[in-house]
């Protein structure tokens, strides 16, 4: 990807265990701020959630675990 590209990056943002939920959530945060698009949110969240990931994953540029 070119610096000079006006296309956001997507990045995939595992769940996480409940105990580092707010670092997660910190890093989204941080993500954003830079100008990138945070995948899946988290705020709504359907029942089919494998199918939520699986979507996120293919429009994701990268994945953090």
């Amino acid at each position: 990807m070119s610096i000079t590209s006006t296309k956001k990056i997507t990045v995939f943002l595992a769940f996480s265990s409940v105990d580092v939920v707010p670092l997660r959530n910190d890093l989204a945060i941080i993500l954003q701020r830079a100008g990138m698009n945070v995948v899946p949110d988290f705020n709504d969240l359907p029942q089919n959630v494998e199918s939520v990931v699986a979507d996120s994953l293919e429009k994701a540029d990268c994945s953090l675990h």
